[in-house]
């Protein structure tokens, strides 16, 4: 239910990660405290100036009561479409839909930030500007160390299982050692993008820097960052052939990862699921 890859620094930028943070992965308090962590999230990487951060706060009051009404009942439906499908154990195809309807959803809920993002990177100052240079440079480092890609191989490989056991375990709570070695064996038959994925973010981001730096108007901007951060484009075409790989490695994982579960793991992911799915649709439905 997560996006195919996180983009270092992008989250913050876009709003990208924010609707992922408001309905995907975060309890109903966090949805409610949505435009507070978003802004303060853009404030760590923009430094933004008190009338930025006004407008900024109004746009995403407005643009969460929004979101609230028009795309929270389509994240229920989704929640409980994935119970249903998980009841009877997933195939390749319910872990394609899940894949893709999330991702869909994720965009979507996106989409409608990009004018007012661009809005807000064409007025950044020369001093705003370097902020922002040096948070993505950050942002990269720790993109970097998180996934030990100055390490050998092996090390690669278990950091890259922790990561997957982790998220797993958010949903189905502890896995056995059995379902972990389950884990290493087919997270080893993936393709590891890590590094691949970093050099094109890190060029996108410079290609980012570049027009906020020429003072590119806002329509430039906001079409440069649907380019990259909805559509992946100017993708080097290696990059794009192994996202392919790893996306068929993801639903493989998925699909031996349900079907290793025991009752109570099996319960804690359908209770889990469905929790998220009322939760949305009270949020919806509120007034």
């Amino acid at each position: 239910m997560r996006n195919r890859h996180r983009l270092p620094g992008a989250a913050a930028l876009a709003g990208l990660a924010a609707l992922a943070l408001t309905a995907c992965s975060m309890p109903r308090l966090a949805y409610q405290q949505a435009d507070w962590l978003v802004l303060r999230e853009m404030d760590s990487y923009l430094d933004l100036r008190d009338e930025q951060r006004e407008r900024a706060a109004g746009v995403l009051e407005v643009h969460l009561e929004r979101h609230r009404r028009e795309h929270l009942p389509g994240f229920a439906q989704t929640f409980s479409e994935i119970a249903r499908r998980t009841r009877h154990g997933l195939g390749d195809e319910d872990a394609h839909w899940i894949i893709e309807r999330s991702q869909a959803l994720l965009t979507a809920s996106a989409e409608e930030l990009l004018p007012h993002l661009a809005a807000v990177l064409a007025d950044l100052d020369a001093a705003q500007q370097a902020h922002l240079r040096e948070r993505l440079a950050e942002r990269n480092r720790d993109y970097r160390e998180d996934h030990a890609l100055d390490a050998p191989r092996d090390e690669r490989l278990e950091s890259a299982v922790a990561r997957s056991v982790d998220r797993i375990e958010f949903w189905t709570g502890p896995l056995s050692e059995e379902q972990v070695a389950l884990v290493r064996e087919i997270r080893s038959a993936m393709p590891d993008t890590a590094a691949e994925w970093l050099a094109y973010t890190e060029a996108q981001q410079q290609r980012l820097l570049g027009l906020i730096a020429a003072r590119a108007p806002a329509s430039e901007i906001e079409a440069f960052l649907r380019s990259w951060m909805l559509r992946f484009e100017n993708m080097p075409p290696v990059l794009a052939a192994l996202r392919e790989w790893r996306y068929a490695g993801l639903r493989a994982l998925m699909v031996r990862v349900v079907a290793s579960l025991d009752s109570m793991q099996r319960e804690h992911l359908l209770d889990r699921l469905e929790d998220f799915a009322e939760d949305a649709t009270e949020l919806a439905t509120s007034t």
